[in-house]
């Protein structure tokens, strides 16, 4: 009998621990609300793959990503660029089997596939030597002042830009096009990486 007392204290016990620890991290939370981050949203849909039809000024790309299959709608403002070294592009690239990434609105049509304005369409093949398109939301300068840190608009992508790597990286500025290199990523939420390259876009 005096043991089944003793069991049901310690799991007493055990329960208030366990309660107080969660009321701590309720207080953490509460007194570092600059750590917390905005959910992930889709702004910049992408697909990589390769074109399959060109067709006046629409681009149809096939491979993975939001959607399988996309249709991208080339305008004034969508950019070409080189995947590797970010040089644009012009209209000719865009032929039939090139391996791209397209980077496009998430307003996009009901149809088969789906139709969006295209932001960017990347050449080469989506490896740890191709440029990453993104927009900049959020811009935080470092406490030593001496890098940035951008959230992208798809609130899913944090990367740390050195005086190093871009030497006008204080002039970056939210609303930018970007194009960023860049290979480790944390596992977090925003991933966190460090660029080793970056180009700041028309």
């Amino acid at each position: 009998m005096r043991g089944v007392v003793i069991m049901k204290l310690q799991r007493t016990f055990i329960l208030t621990l366990v309660c107080l620890f969660i009321l701590g991290l309720g207080i953490v939370s509460a007194t570092e609300p600059e750590k917390i981050y905005p959910s992930p949203v889709r702004d910049v849909m992408a697909t990589t793959g390769e074109i399959i039809a060109v067709d006046g000024d629409k681009v149809t790309v096939k491979g993975d990503g939001n959607y399988p299959v996309a249709t991208v709608i080339v305008t004034d403002k969508t950019l070409l660029i080189d995947g590797k070294d970010g040089d644009l592009k012009g209209d000719r690239a865009l032929k039939k089997g090139r391996k791209v990434t397209a980077y496009y609105s998430s307003k996009m049509t009901r149809s088969y596939p789906p139709q969006a304005e295209g932001f960017a369409i990347v050449f080469g093949k989506n490896n740890e030597k191709q440029g990453k398109y993104m927009h900049v939301e959020k811009v935080t300068p470092s406490e030593n002042g001496e890098s940035v840190r951008l959230l992208n608009s798809n609130r899913d992508i944090i990367v740390t830009v050195s005086k190093d790597v871009y030497e006008d990286y204080q002039n970056i500025k939210e609303g930018d096009r970007i194009m960023a290199w860049y290979s480790i990523m944390t596992m977090s939420l925003p991933g966190q990486t460090n660029a080793t390259k970056v180009i700041v876009l028309p």
